[in-house]
C-alpha cells in the first residue's frame, strides 16, 4: 500500500466531521461523487487509518534519526513502506482488483464479487462470448476483458515488471488462468496471426497459411534476408518480420513480457524458433560490409563537395542542388571539412563556402 494522504482526503475528512452528507461534500469541494464515496469507503474499511498510522510512524522515525538532513536517505525512506509491503507479499499500491477489497490495509476477498469473477473464468472456458458474460454479470465488456487478463487472481501480481507471489487468497488456479488466455486472445482487436484463424475456442491452425509460416522460418535458418524471404514466400517484408519475432508459432503466448504455455497448436518447434532468432542477429561479416559501404558513400560525397568548391565558391544550398543531397546533409559535411581545415566560409549567414 502506498503511504500517501492527499489533500482531498483531508478535506473530505473535515467535511465528515462537520456532519456533511455526500452530496453536500460534492457541492462544497467540487469533486466527483465517486471520489467522495471511495474515500469514505477507505475510512470505513480501515485503509485510511492504516495509511495514517504508517505515515505517523515514518514521521517519528525521521524526527528521531534526523533523516531530513540527508536527501538520499529521505528518498530511500519514502520507498520503505512499499518495500516492506512487497516483502510481506502484499500489493504496495493501487486499487484492489474486482473481487477483492482492502481491510485494515490488507487485500481480502469480497465474497459476492469473487463469485462473479469465478463465474466469468468458468463460463469463458465453457465457450461463452464476452457479450454473453457481460449480459449475465451486468459488467461492461472492458471490465470482463481486464478481469480475464489480470494475473492477480492467481495469487501473484506484477510489480515493476516482476511477478511476485502474494500473500492473499487466490480466486483461480494457474491452470485455469493459462487456459483462458488463448480464448481471450481470439477476441483481441485485429486479425489472427498468419497461419491461424480465430474461433470460439481460441486459435486454430489454417493449413495453407501454416505452410507459408514454416517456409519463412526454414528460409531464415538458411540465413536468408527479410527481402529474399519476402520474394520467395510471396509476402511483405513487414509480415516476414512479424512472423519471425512472434513466439506464438511455437505454442506460447507473450503476456506482459512473460512466455506462457498455451493450448493452441504450435506450427513450428521451439528449436526452430530459437534458431531463427540467432540468425536475426547481424553477423560480424555483415556489419563490416555495411561499415565499408558507408565509408565508400561518405568518401564519394566528400569528393563531390570538394570538386564543386574547387571550381568556384558557392553556398551550401547550391552545392545541395548540384550533387543531389539534402541541404542539411551538405551542411553537416561542410562542418566536417571545415574542422579538417579543407574549406572555409565567408562572413555572414549567407556567406559562400570556398576551398582552402
Amino acid at each position: 500500500m502506498e503511504v500517501r494522504i492527499t489533500d482531498i482526503e483531508i478535506r473530505v475528512l473535515r467535511c465528515l466531521q462537520k456532519g456533511f452528507t455526500v452530496r453536500q461534500i460534492v457541492k462544497e469541494l467540487g469533486i466527483p461523487e465517486r471520489t467522495v464515496r471511495r474515500i469514505i469507503q477507505s475510512i470505513e474499511d480501515g485503509t485510511f487509518k492504516a495509511k495514517y498510522d504508517q505515515l505517523f510512524e515514518w514521521i517519528s522515525e525521521i524526527e528521531e534519526k534526523a533523516y531530513l538532513a540527508d536527501r538520499t536517505v529521505l528518498a530511500w525512506l519514502s520507498q520503505l513502506g512499499k518495500k516492506r509491503r512487497l516483502e510481506a507479499g502484499y500489493k504496495p499500491s493501487g486499487r484492489p482488483p474486482f473481487g477483492y477489497k482492502f481491510s485494515n490495509g490488507n487485500l481480502v476477498v469480497d465474497a459476492e464479487k469473487a463469485q462473479t469473477v469465478k463465474k466469468i473464468f468458468k463460463e469463458r472456458l465453457e465457450g461463452k462470448t464476452m457479450y454473453q458474460l457481460s449480459k449475465e454479470t451486468e459488467l461492461h465488456r472492458n471490465v470482463i476483458r481486464i478481469i480475464l487478463r489480470n494475473r492477480a487472481y492467481t495469487g501473484k501480481f506484477y510489480y515493476r515488471g516482476e511477478l511476485v507471489d502474494g500473500k492473499y487468497e487466490p480466486l483461480i488456479d494457474e491452470e485455469t488462468w493459462n487456459a483462458v488466455q488463448p480464448r481471450r486472445l481470439a477476441y483481441q482487436k485485429g486479425p489472427a496471426p498468419l497461419g491461424y484463424r480465430k474461433t470460439i475456442d481460441g486459435l486454430e491452425v489454417e493449413p495453407s497459411e501454416a505452410e507459408k509460416v514454416r517456409r519463412i522460418f526454414e528460409l531464415r535458418t538458411k540465413r536468408m534476408s527479410y527481402r529474399e524471404i519476402s520474394e520467395a514466400a510471396k509476402v511483405s517484408i513487414d509480415t516476414v518480420r512479424d512472423v519471425l519475432k512472434n513466439p506464438i508459432y511455437m505454442g506460447v503466448l507473450r503476456i506482459r513480457g512473460e512466455l506462457v504455455k498455451s493450448e493452441h497448436e504450435a506450427i513450428i518447434s521451439p528449436h526452430m524458433w530459437r534458431d531463427a532468432q540467432k540468425v536475426s542477429r547481424i553477423s560480424i561479416e555483415h556489419y563490416k560490409a555495411i561499415s565499408e559501404a558507408k565509408k565508400r558513400v561518405g568518401l564519394e560525397t566528400r569528393n563531390k563537395i570538394l570538386n564543386v568548391l574547387e571550381k568556384e565558391p558557392t553556398t551550401y544550398t547550391e552545392i545541395a542542388k548540384k550533387i543531389g543531397l539534402t541541404e542539411s546533409a551538405v551542411a553537416i559535411w561542410l562542418r566536417r571539412l571545415k574542422s579538417e581545415g579543407l574549406v572555409k566560409k565567408e562572413l555572414g549567414h549567407f556567406g559562400k563556402w570556398f576551398k582552402i
